[in-house]
């Protein structure tokens, strides 16, 4: 091989890599709006008296 492809190689691998590292990171963010968006809106049909006490047993 010579210093060009090495090279060329190190570039691929290295797009691959940060590739792979924005998807995982897009993947656990998404995720983490969708769950508040559910819980948002879960709470949002819940009287006040229940969202403090649901509050309290998490705590």
């Amino acid at each position: 091989m010579e210093s060009g492809d090495i090279t060329g190689v190190v570039i691929a691998v290295a797009v691959g890599v940060l590739a792979f590292a924005v998807s995982r990171y897009a993947t656990r963010y998404f995720a983490q709006r969708r769950a508040q968006r559910e819980t948002a809106k879960k709470a949002a049909g819940q009287s006040r008296q229940v969202r403090r006490a649901n509050a309290r047993r998490q705590r």
